[in-house]
């Protein structure tokens, strides 16, 4: 094992900073996985800006079309509510 793990959990701000003291997850210490906790809430906390981003980048999509890349995917979308689409995800068998 590395250094302890007390002396890497450190914040810049509200942002937790420093890195496990692991390589195998059944190594893992309290303080480690308090770490980690604390990176994962943070990480979801911010899913809506990343989702908000994602769907951005279809606004400036392949031109000559009509629409972009993200009307499209609303349109498709709003059709799909509209007929009452099955919309839970299966893979194709």
């Amino acid at each position: 094992m590395t250094e302890p793990a007390i002396a890497r959990r450190a914040y810049d701000g509200d942002e937790p900073t420093g890195v496990v003291g692991f390589t195998a997850m059944a190594d893992g210490t309290k303080a480690d996985y308090e770490l980690l906790d604390r990176y994962e809430r943070r990480y979801v906390g911010q899913l809506p800006n990343r989702l908000i981003e994602t769907l951005d980048t279809l606004t400036g999509s392949l031109g000559g079309y009509k629409i972009t890349r993200l009307e499209h995917s609303l349109q498709t979308a709003t059709r799909a509510r509209l007929a009452c689409a099955d919309v839970s995800w299966s893979s194709p068998r």
